[in-house]
């Protein structure tokens, strides 16, 4: 009987020391290990959910999709917040489509650092990121190289 207790409390004590370990050493993989974005990019179900998908300015959303991905080789997209969105190291953008009027993108800024822009695209003063909106085909072929720019601009911001 003895026996068979000594024998439990030692596996306890072995599991109670081991656990700890399992957990530091996830931890610290989980902070050291980059994830490129090749591993993660996900354009196969952002292609199913834009075929799924039902909203009246769904081409813009495809063009929209397009001018992004096709502005910055370094760009990955993926579904996140129900909604195609695009990330280089960090998320950078993603589409809020809630609107029938217009077609939302909602850039992402990390650390206060903003992209100077004096076109007008980005809106907002929040401290975190920008809406730029897009109304019809014709405005996003009329935005599409200042898109572009603000794309680019904010893949070198990342990499600073």
């Amino acid at each position: 009987m003895a026996k068979k207790a000594a024998s439990k409390a030692a596996k306890t004590v072995k599991k109670s020391i081991q656990k700890p370990a399992k957990k530091t050493a996830k931890k610290v993989a989980a902070k050291t290990t980059k994830v490129s974005n090749k591993d993660i990019n996900d354009t196969p179900k952002v292609n199913v959910f834009l075929k799924d998908l039902k909203h009246p300015l769904k081409p813009e959303l495809e063009a929209l999709r397009s001018i992004i991905m096709n502005a910055n080789s370094k760009l990955s997209e993926r579904i996140k917040w129900n909604a195609p969105s695009f990330f280089y190291k960090e998320d950078m953008a993603a589409f809020n489509m809630r609107s029938q009027t217009y077609i939302l993108i909602v850039f992402i800024f990390y650390n206060g650092a903003m992209i100077d822009d004096n076109t007008g695209l980005l809106e907002g003063d929040y401290k975190d990121r920008r809406l730029a909106k897009f109304f019809s085909m014709e405005d996003v072929l009329a935005k599409k190289a200042t898109l572009e720019k603000v794309v680019n601009q904010w893949v070198r911001l990342i990499e600073q």
